[in-house]
């Protein structure tokens, strides 16, 4: 069997982002950047440390990710990279990243607790019972003050999903009124990433009752596609294919996805469009056919740098499948 490598990805999408982030502190539009820790661990050129960042750019950093520890107390999840202990070590990427507003004062820092690694179960035992709430809740308001952090950005993915129960959906609204009730005289912003897809929304979220509690709402509008399926299509569709008719396949887009949160109650103001930087690749069964589709059994190759198959940063796209292999990109 013949196999050539494909890669999907929305990069018109994300270069549009990235013309009009420039401006984004000036246009009074929210503009939410995440930086992943771990880019630091990144070899050669791929290495992304908090000193990479320009604080410019974006109205909102997010800090991914802390996590949830036994006690159901905010955890810091990389504690040499992220903090200094007493003798001095350490890398203090928290205070760095915070330093990042004495050069751009109106840059927000939030820090993200959850990610897909985190899981769902231990974050649905948290939320359904009082004690365990409030004792997140105070652990939260601790370390981001101790830090520097303007809020939090909330990341279970997803309630009652993954070993979740569909108590979840109300016990996740009720732990971000309690965050809330508990941020507010702070000071402090609360945000949420949040799922994309109709099914996950329907089972996960009271959409006007999150609503009211946070401040910024970011949709993951990516990942709707990728090696786990067995033909290609876009990691972030801007609108549907016209093949896009089977099953959930017709709801994977951020046109519909964005237009779904807003006729559940979520305020267009809130809503943040997720467009990732990184594209999705396959490896196809026969390279004349190349197209939405296309029989594509195994993942594609995977880069340098982020070192996943199936995923190339964007990048990975630029130095490595441009120059080294000459690689047919769909745009």
């Amino acid at each position: 069997m013949k196999l050539a490598f494909l890669l999907l990805s929305a990069l018109l999408a994300v270069n549009a982002g990235l013309v009009e982030k420039r401006g984004a502190a000036k246009s009074g539009k929210l503009f939410v950047c995440y930086y992943g820790s771990w880019a630091v661990y990144r070899p050669g050129d791929g290495k992304f440390d908090v000193e990479h960042i320009d604080p410019n750019l974006c109205t909102h950093l997010v800090f991914g990710f802390a996590g949830l520890g036994d006690d159901n107390r905010i955890k810091v999840l990389d504690p040499w990279n992220e903090l200094v202990d007493e003798w001095g070590s350490g890398k203090a990427a928290f205070r760095r990243f915070n330093a990042l507003k004495n050069i751009n004062p109106s840059l927000k820092t939030i820090l993200a607790v959850g990610g897909w690694n985190e899981g769902s179960v231990k974050y649905s035992q948290m939320a359904a019972d009082p004690a365990k709430r409030a004792t997140f809740v105070a652990s939260c308001v601790q370390l981001l003050k101790e830090h520097g952090f303007d809020g939090l950005d909330m990341d279970w993915e997803y309630p009652a999903n993954r070993g979740g129960t569909p108590e979840d959906k109300a016990n996740f609204v009720q732990l971000l009124r309690d965050l809330k009730a508990a941020f507010a005289p702070q000071g402090l912003l609360l945000t949420a990433a949040v799922s994309a897809g109709k099914g996950t929304i329907d089972t996960a979220y009271d959409v006007p009752g999150m609503a009211q509690a946070l401040d910024i709402i970011s949709v993951m509008v990516y990942d709707m596609h990728g090696a786990w399926e067995t033909f290609t299509h876009h990691n972030a569709p801007l609108y549907a294919h016209p093949n896009d008719q089977s099953g959930e396949t017709k709801y994977f887009n951020a046109n519909f996805s964005m237009n779904y949160w807003i006729s559940l109650g979520a305020p267009r103001s809130k809503l943040v469009m997720g467009m990732p930087i990184y594209g999705r690749g396959f490896t196809l069964s026969n390279p004349a056919q190349n197209g939405f589709y296309a029989d594509a059994p195994q993942a594609g190759i995977q880069g340098p740098y982020t070192r996943e198959p199936g995923i190339l940063g964007f990048n990975e796209v630029t130095s490595f499948a441009y120059k080294q292999h000459d690689l047919p990109l769909v745009l």
